[in-house]
């Protein structure tokens, strides 16, 4: 049988059947060959054969394995000809399979009550009285719990792939088919599955160790705004994403044929658009919407948080408080949009300057609260406060005055700090006595750091 290499726009068309299709279904078609990426017509065309075999135009053949890649087939039903699509995937030993994660969402048929449990994925990471869930460590909790009920499996682990986030493992936790994650599930993004991982060589330590028989491991992204977050919100960059790896397990060889390993795939894609939504709704929730800093609310339970963590592992956090000096002075001679943006200038100096897994938050008026999380002593917190106050001082800024002109102008910050354990026990009293350095420290001739020195 003669082959001839088509790319996906001239499959879509003029060699499928799109008559079979509805007319919604043939305007996306329309839409990708316009306007859509290649990336996008490859999505299309593989949405488009899989539904043109479910309405019986095409026939599905067996899919076939060449090496480490997968064949995927469809064949006309009024012709010989056959569409084959290669999905390239690394060299892997027997009892390893790689299947294309598109192929799998698109073949998934979940049963009722599964997709019921999936809804209730949903309700916990948007949740009907507004709050939204607490960071990446809740968010992945809720995801290892659906998957150990959605896919009836005995274990379910996450493992972050590139530090972000505020999720850790459980210490001494890897995964089990962990020799082919970063080429197979990470960089191809493939759904990787071993029927019996006890029988690999590079994987049956940890099985043991596990007590896992079937191993299904996929990629999953996380999407986050809340504590913890070190490049989003925090810094002013707006949502972050990180990628980790979801591994399911079961004591059952052969625990995940095709149909288990959809709804695997089902779970993640919802999990990821469900956390997106949620973060998005954190960021609403918790950010002052002036300045892109925190906003008390969020500082309250940071503080809290953080608090409670240092007391626990004996380590030292620290408070510091920075107020604008002479802040009345540009609303009085620029507008209070003059005022806004000397607002926006400090936040944007002091979100720059702190270490990324610091907070800024936006206190009220023109206070900013900024959290120096654990361990730092107390020389580190001296030398951060400095350069914040540094940082506001040099910084340029240009404010529209009410006489329409530009002005440039000089923004400086007075700041009062205080430390867990070395100055208070509890973040009542740190609040306290940062707020009584900071009295000090806008004494004339303020622009200068003051760290609570005692009663």
């Amino acid at each position: 049988m003669k082959r001839q290499a088509v790319p996906f726009s001239l499959l879509l068309s003029r060699l499928l059947p799109l008559a079979r299709l509805s007319p919604a279904e043939r305007a996306r078609v329309e839409r990708a060959l316009a306007q859509g990426s290649a990336a996008e017509q490859e999505a299309v065309a593989l949405e488009t054969l899989e539904r043109l075999s479910d309405l019986g135009a095409l026939t599905r053949l067996p899919d076939r394995l060449e090496g480490g890649d997968r064949i995927v087939r469809w064949q006309k039903n009024d012709a010989h000809e056959v569409i084959a699509l290669r999905f390239d995937g690394p060299p892997l030993p027997a009892g390893l399979v790689a299947h294309p994660r598109m192929l799998l969402t698109l073949r998934a048929h979940a049963p009722a009550d599964q997709v019921r449990r999936l809804r209730r994925l949903d309700d916990a990471l948007l949740r009907a009285d507004g709050r939204p869930t607490s960071g990446d460590s809740e968010r992945i909790a809720l995801l290892l719990a659906a998957a150990r009920e959605v896919l009836e499996c005995d274990s379910a682990a996450f493992f972050p792939r590139d530090g972000a986030g505020d999720y850790t493992p459980p210490t001494g936790e890897a995964p089990v088919l962990a020799p082919w994650i970063d080429d197979a599930v990470v960089a191809r993004d493939r759904v990787l599955t071993a029927d019996d991982a006890a029988a690999l060589a590079g994987a049956h330590d940890a099985a043991v160790k596990a007590g896992a028989r079937a191993v299904a491991a996929i990629r999953v992204l996380v999407a986050h705004d809340g504590p913890g977050d070190p490049g989003g919100v925090a810094n002013g960059t707006g949502p972050a994403t990180f990628a980790g790896v979801l591994e399911v397990r079961c004591s059952r060889p052969g625990a995940f044929p095709p149909a288990r390993l959809s709804l695997l795939s089902m779970l993640a894609e919802n999990f990821a658009a469900r956390a997106r939504q949620a973060a998005q709704l954190e960021r609403l929730v918790f950010v002052d919407g002036l300045t892109g800093a925190f906003n008390s609310a969020y500082f309250r339970q940071a503080l809290d948080n953080e608090v409670a963590r240092a007391r626990r592992e004996g380590a030292s956090l620290a408070l510091v408080i920075a107020d604008i000096d002479d802040f009345k002075k540009f609303n009085t001679q620029f507008g209070y949009e003059g005022g806004n943006a000397v607002l926006a200038q400090v936040a944007k100096a002091l979100r720059r300057t702190v270490r990324p897994f610091d907070s800024v938050a936006r206190w009220g008026g023109e206070e900013f609260a900024v959290l120096l999380t654990s361990p730092v002593a107390r020389e580190d917190a001296e030398t951060i406060a400095e350069r914040l106050r540094h940082a506001v001082e040099e910084a340029e800024t240009a404010i529209t005055g009410l006489d329409g002109a530009e002005h440039r102008v000089k923004i400086t910050v007075s700041l009062g700090a205080a430390l867990i354990p070395d100055d208070a026990a509890d973040a009542a009293t740190l609040w306290r006595r940062a707020n009584q350095a900071l009295l000090e420290a806008k004494l004339p001739p303020k622009n200068r750091v003051v760290f609570w020195k005692g009663e």
